[in-house]
């Protein structure tokens, strides 16, 4: 599953291709100007399991989400490689 920005190189031009689909020709590394966007942040959730007798360990985890959106859609950029 795609979790970075990928594209098509089909055709000479540049075509997103959506989120979960399979892995194109071209991935894109994202970035953008911290005046110009805004981040709803969530609140971190711990899990833990107390002396696991399968792992003969205690695991915890961490769980915390958050989305980050443009204001005005200025810039905002991709950095698109194309594999070889």
């Amino acid at each position: 599953m795609l979790h970075n920005p990928a594209y098509s190189t089909e055709g000479g031009k540049l075509t997103k291709v959506q989120y979960g689909g399979e892995a194109p020709p071209a991935f894109a590394s994202v970035a953008f100007y911290a005046d110009e966007v805004f981040k709803a942040d969530g609140e971190i959730y711990m899990y833990a399991t107390y002396d696991n007798p399968k792992e003969r360990a205690t695991i915890v985890g961490f769980d915390k989400r958050f989305i980050v959106l443009p204001i005005r859609g200025k810039g905002i950029g991709a950095i698109v490689r194309k594999n070889a």
